[in-house]
């Protein structure tokens, strides 16, 4: 798990949680690593998802609570809901879902955050 990583997620969590709308989007994307991303939203989480086997819930039911998958699509994305969870919760599950799905090591990530 990458501290730095999950302390650079946070904060624009953080803002997506806070917004009295839920339009607003967190996306991650790992530096370097060609199709690596993820979003944020209310209650949402959709990462890209490079296999052909459904997601395997137990990577990250551990750092989300009432995780589910509600949608996916191979080579593509997956997308999974969740209950009410911490900013930092949600990041660690974003960090330990690029670390399984993309193994990147020690990487940067380029944050942003914008109204659907």
């Amino acid at each position: 798990m990458s501290g730095d990583q999950v302390a650079a997620m946070s904060p624009l969590i953080q803002k997506v949680f806070d917004s009295p709308e839920d339009g607003w989007c967190a996306t991650f994307e790992i530096v370097g690593v060609r199709d690596a991303w993820a979003q944020v939203m209310k209650g949402r989480l959709n990462i890209a998802y490079p296999f052909d086997s459904p997601p395997d819930l137990e990577a990250i039911a551990a750092e989300l609570p009432g995780v589910a998958i509600v949608s996916w699509e191979e080579d593509t994305y997956a997308t999974y809901s969740f209950n009410d969870a911490s900013p930092s919760m949600v990041a660690k599950a974003v960090d330990r879902l690029f670390e399984k799905y993309f193994s990147p090591g020690g990487y940067s990530v380029n944050c942003r955050i914008k109204n659907l």
